[in-house]
């Protein structure tokens, strides 16, 4: 892989884990807020599905984190 692709793909996957960490972190504390309420009677209560949409975007934020980790420890050849 060159060094620009590299560099791209790097760049794309940073902005790909802040915007899914992001997310994921804010769905999780909403849905975690809200779950205190979640039996009592009113208008329905989506936290469970806040919650499981933020553990789902913290997921993905985690796999980009680790494709960001393994891009910066494998070297390039000397030949790129």
């Amino acid at each position: 892989m060159n060094n620009i692709a590299r560099g791209i793909l790097t760049a794309f996957l940073c902005v790909v884990l802040v915007g899914f960490g992001v997310c994921g972190i804010a769905g999780t504390v909403s849905g975690l807020s809200g779950l205190s309420g979640m039996f009592s009677p009113g208008p329905e209560n989506f936290s469970s599905v806040a919650l499981v949409f933020g553990l789902i975007g913290l997921g993905i934020a985690s796999v980009c984190g680790f494709a960001i980790v393994r891009l910066w420890r494998k070297r390039p050849s000397a030949g790129e």
